[in-house]
């Protein structure tokens, strides 16, 4: 009899695992919902490529990004401000430019998304960036504060660069190999391997100066006119830049002066206004929740591919 129960306990300790149980709602903003599943396949998308060692953590700060989005959007919502569907078309017209027509639908079936999603997620973030800018536009922008802007913020020196986004390394790797052998512009390689939204155009990004776009465009301007960058890792992908020429310092226009006044408002606007939010709305989130998406995406990424 003894032997029968070691028996079955070894033929137990065999068994596979269960598969992690994690709730369908993660997290609730007054009646609405927060699905687990969603927050897992923006984690996946977002966050896939740096193989993260803390799932929980990346959940948790993607948690908190959707509560924010939610209650703006509510507040939009609720002081009746209405979006065209001018302006919905071209944000997800937007996101679509950001793969080669011929590989949208397969980038949406990698991603587990539906056009519908896609048109969802825009309505909600135009919501809340009309919100802000109402907020901020309520305080006329005074001619001494755009001259103030402009005495503190010359131009800065800008690099006029093209831009080629790849997922992996190889592929990357692959587009140089093809450069070096001259048989290729650099433009017309980005529109044959780039996911980015300027790859129609070539890859040619509008000016920008040192700061303004994710750290790894700053790598332009150690290029010289005409030279090509080695694969760069981000967030996003594998990069590779192919500086074009550097624009001079110079004076910065009233326009900009007053859109960058703006901006600062609102993201000053943007934390007063969640917190005030936060405290008028009830936020619940469900115990646990969170862990057991995070198990399912360490299971996921340990998984063999």
């Amino acid at each position: 009899m003894r032997l029968l129960v070691t028996s079955l306990a070894a033929l137990g300790a065999c068994q596979p695992e269960p598969p992690v149980q994690a709730p369908e709602t993660v997290a609730f903003v007054d009646a609405l919902p927060i699905r687990g599943e969603a927050l897992m396949l923006r984690a996946l998308r977002q966050y896939a490529v740096l193989d993260p060692q803390d799932w929980g953590a990346v959940l948790e700060r993607l948690l908190e990004d959707e509560i924010e989005l939610q209650l703006l959007a509510q507040e939009a919502r609720r002081q009746n401000i209405k979006l065209t569907p001018d302006a919905v078309e071209r944000a997800v017209a937007a996101q679509q430019r950001r793969y080669p027509r011929h590989r949208f639908r397969r980038a949406l079936d990698q991603l587990a998304l539906r056009p519908v999603d896609l048109q969802e997620r825009a309505e909600l973030r135009l919501l809340a960036q009309a919100l802000l800018k109402q907020a901020a536009d309520a305080q006329p922008v005074t001619e001494q504060a755009i001259a103030a802007w402009i005495a503190k913020h010359p131009t800065e020196e800008k690099a006029i660069a093209r831009h080629l986004l790849t997922a992996s390394e190889s592929d990357a790797n692959k587009a140089l190999s093809l450069l070096k052998k001259k048989r290729f512009s650099f433009a017309d390689l980005v529109r044959r391997f780039s996911t980015a939204p300027e790859a129609q155009q070539g890859g040619l990004l509008p000016p920008y100066a040192r700061g303004e776009l994710p750290s790894v465009f700053d790598q332009a301007f150690s290029l010289k006119p005409g030279e090509v960058s080695q694969p760069l890792r981000s967030e996003h992908g594998w990069h590779v830049l192919k500086l074009e020429r550097l624009q001079a310092k110079g004076r910065s226009s009233e326009d900009r002066a007053r859109r960058a006044i703006l901006r600062t408002r609102e993201g000053a606007l943007q934390g007063q206004l969640i917190a005030r939010l936060r405290s008028a709305s009830k936020i619940r989130k469900v115990p646990g929740a969170l862990a057991g998406w995070s198990a399912r995406l360490t299971d996921a990424a340990e998984a063999p591919k």
